[in-house]
């Protein structure tokens, strides 16, 4: 199997895995990250990541610095981006729903 990271986290209980993703015909490089959470409380915010630039492409599409791409699945709210110490953060809504949450997100270069 993958590995998965279990940690708990301002009251929630959280799995972060990763795995590779093959997509058909596409000979580059991807993988796949799946964080779900368990618990309750108010929504929180998940910083999916940091970089110099971060380009809106529509669908859930950001390019990052000019060069990759992530790809943001299951968020019931668009995810926005925020200024921080001279870098740009993807902040990525997690609100729990009937007990749990659940994000992908496809990183692919």
């Amino acid at each position: 199997g993958w590995p998965a990271f279990r940690y708990e986290w301002q009251g929630l209980t959280v799995k972060d895995a990763i795995a590779p993703l093959m997509r058909e015909g596409d000979p580059y490089a991807a993988f796949r990250r799946t964080l779900t959470a368990k618990g309750s409380g108010e929504p929180v915010q998940f910083r999916a990541l940091s970089a110099d630039k971060i380009e809106p492409q529509g669908d859930g599409k950001y390019l990052v610095d000019g060069f990759w791409t992530l790809v943001v699945h299951g968020s019931s709210e668009a995810p926005s981006i925020r200024d921080s110490a001279g870098k740009k953060e993807l902040l990525v809504p997690l609100t729990l729903k009937d007990g749990g949450a659940q994000i992908v997100l496809e990183y692919l270069w």
